[in-house]
């Protein structure tokens, strides 16, 4: 499942999130491919990624999940399946 995209240029860092991300190939989630991921998504994922502070974003109209090291006990037993996947999967 490793991706060989430029995932890499965008999940910087050695978080454990950072690392699981890059490990995902995204084009089989929701999200498809990180190459055709807007900058706007690209940019808040950065923050989210460097922050010590809990951040999740919930992007576009399925609000799929995507969140930090600092955010990850918040999702408690449903990490890593909820990263990517619809808020409202994750929540029911």
């Amino acid at each position: 499942m490793i991706n060989s995209d430029r995932s890499s240029d965008i999940f910087v860092g050695d978080s454990e999130m950072a690392m699981l991300m890059r490990s995902l190939n995204w084009s089989q989630t929701q999200l498809g491919s990180v190459e055709t991921w807007p900058q706007s998504l690209r940019s808040v994922l950065s923050i989210c990624l460097n922050s010590r502070f809990p951040i999740a974003i919930y992007w576009g109209q399925d609000c799929l999940l995507l969140y930090n090291d600092a955010w990850r006990p918040i999702v408690g037993d449903k990490h890593p399946w909820a990263l990517g996947r619809p808020g409202c999967e994750v929540w029911v």
